[in-house]
């Protein structure tokens, strides 16, 4: 894929400045609360770090493949990133759920 040269320079910048603001929120809210359910998004952010690699792959890809070849390369990493997003959202979901049953045992706690 054909870009500007500089767009991938930020791309990158951006994708690191936005994971080191949420890394350090989410390891701040961790160390306050010790939440396991925090925990679970270190695997949403190494999941979605291997998407943006996959990402970057496909645009970067130089031209050294030409007609069906390139078609089947983009497709295949296409097809991976969209496994990849999955188990991201699964790990989401999970860390959620986790979160949310430390918050109601936290109140039961309270509440005797």
């Amino acid at each position: 894929m054909v870009l500007e040269q500089e767009i991938r320079v930020y791309m990158l910048i951006g994708f690191i400045i936005i994971w080191l603001i949420i890394g350090v929120f989410l390891f701040l809210k961790w160390k306050h609360t010790r939440n396991k359910g925090i925990v679970w998004f270190v695997g949403q952010f190494l999941s979605q770090c291997v998407c943006f690699y996959l990402f970057t792959r496909l645009i970067n890809f130089n031209k050294g493949l030409e007609g069906d070849m390139l078609s089947g390369f983009n497709s295949l990493t296409i097809g991976f990133m969209t496994l990849v997003w999955g188990m991201s959202m699964i790990f989401m979901i999970v860390g959620v759920l986790d979160s949310l049953k430390y918050a109601e045992s936290k109140n039961k706690n309270i509440s005797l």
